[in-house]
């Protein structure tokens, strides 16, 4: 029986290579694309769960993806706005109906 041979070349190298290709090619398309229609509510959803810790904006899809990408506006410094028509919109008017 022969043993096994090993290919040329090391896999974590053209796993690196191939990696590092799919980076560059996401940064340069997404210089030319812009989000889908829908995604900036989806966004400011999560910014608001994050901010508030009231899920009432945006119900339509679970919040766990809104969320991972709010926080990437925290970490970049962008902060929930306090005024008195976003929190009547989160928190609903002052006789304590919710908004529907």
């Amino acid at each position: 029986m022969l043993p096994p041979t090993r290919g040329r070349g090391n896999p974590w190298l053209l796993a690196g290579a191939l990696i590092g290709v799919f980076l560059l090619a996401l940064f340069f398309e997404s210089r030319i694309k812009s989000p889908v229609y829908d995604e900036p509510p989806h966004i400011a959803a999560g910014l608001s769960y994050l901010a508030t810790g009231v899920f009432r904006a945006n119900l339509q899809h679970p919040p766990l993806l809104k969320e991972l990408s709010a926080a990437f506006l925290l970490l970049g410094g962008i902060r929930w706005p306090r005024d008195p028509v976003v929190d009547r919109f989160i928190y609903g008017p002052a006789g304590g109906q919710a908004l529907e």
